[in-house]
């Protein structure tokens, strides 16, 4: 009987296993399927807290219907927030395309340097014999620091991806604020659940705060 024990013990110890290792590994796919919009939940979050007190002034102002408040909300979000990138982006492009049609028609001159930049202590003669070079041949002169310009067009295309992944984050996070916003109150109702079943009397209070 103790070795039938022993072995029935051990089959639902491995049974158990198992189980948990598959638990855990299905919870640890989870975590790398939504790791991704981890930043745009946290943001979403508070700025749905934060311009919680703003959305009931709205809902009321149009007579109580959450969602037609939360559609507004999240219509003014986003054009808070893509409109001034949105004209940012306009002029960089204008800016960008000028630039290249100077280029273009050799239209970009460069005055030459004055004399005294070469009494500068170090880089005085090389920085005026670049600058002499660049307003006589100013496709010699980019020619001999390409480089440095491959190394700088990569940083700012970088950097400009970056930019365009932490603005598609935030609009995301406008899109789940104003979702949270209209399941506010059911939050509200399961946070005040919860917050008083682990905490007591005391669970409103942290809930509000």
């Amino acid at each position: 009987m103790t070795s039938d024990g022993d072995a029935g013990f051990a089959g639902r110890a491995v049974d158990a296993a198992i189980k948990i290792g598959l638990v855990a590994l299905l919870a640890v796919w989870c975590l790398e399927i939504v790791r991704p919009f981890m930043l745009p939940l946290i943001w979403g979050a508070i700025i749905a807290i934060a311009s919680y007190p703003g959305f009931v002034s709205l809902e009321r102002g149009v007579g109580g219907r959450s969602r037609l408040a939360a559609t507004l909300w999240t219509i003014v979000g986003l054009i808070l927030v893509l409109g001034p990138v949105g004209m940012l982006a306009g002029v960089l492009v204008d800016n960008v395309q000028t630039l290249a049609a100077h280029l273009t028609a050799d239209g970009l001159h460069v005055p030459a340097p004055p004399d005294a930049i070469a009494t500068w202590p170090l880089v005085g003669e090389p920085a005026h014999r670049f600058w002499s070079l660049a307003s006589t041949n100013l496709g010699e002169a980019l020619a001999e620091i390409r480089t440095q310009i491959r190394a700088l067009s990569v940083f700012l295309l970088a950097a400009i991806a970056n930019a365009g992944l932490g603005m598609l984050q935030f609009v995301i996070a406008v899109i789940i604020a104003g979702v949270l916003l209209l399941q506010a109150e059911g939050g509200a109702r399961a946070a005040h659940a919860v917050a008083t079943r682990l905490a007591g009397e005391r669970g409103p209070g942290l809930v509000t705060l």
